[in-house]
């Protein structure tokens, strides 16, 4: 993955295949999005410095969550970090970007 320069509109990374991702990362117990991005990657990182992934899935999986909702005042829909585990579980490993070691 080749990391863009910040404040990059809808994404943070390009995959060797040319997949989008946006990638957050959060202390907190939830993530918010203003747009649908084509890939994403969430992690939780932990009082000790390490971190979990969260989710690594498509984003068209996290923005069916949004369906049918008013768009927030701030612009931003929210969405817990145990639903994205919840989601996490239905993703295939085709559909993850792999780990560098």
């Amino acid at each position: 993955m080749e990391l863009k320069t910040a404040s990059n509109k809808g994404y943070d990374a390009v995959t060797e295949i040319g997949l989008e991702v946006e990638i957050k990362a959060t202390q907190s117990n939830s993530v918010a999005f203003r747009s649908q991005p084509q890939h994403t990657i969430i992690i939780k990182i932990l009082r000790d410095g390490t971190f979990e992934e969260i989710y690594n899935g498509p984003g068209a999986l996290v923005w069916e969550q949004f369906k049918g909702k008013r768009l927030p005042s701030n612009g931003q829909f929210q969405v817990s970090l145990n639903k994205l585990r919840q989601l996490n579980q239905t993703v295939a490993q085709a559909d993850r970007v792999p780990r560098a070691i």
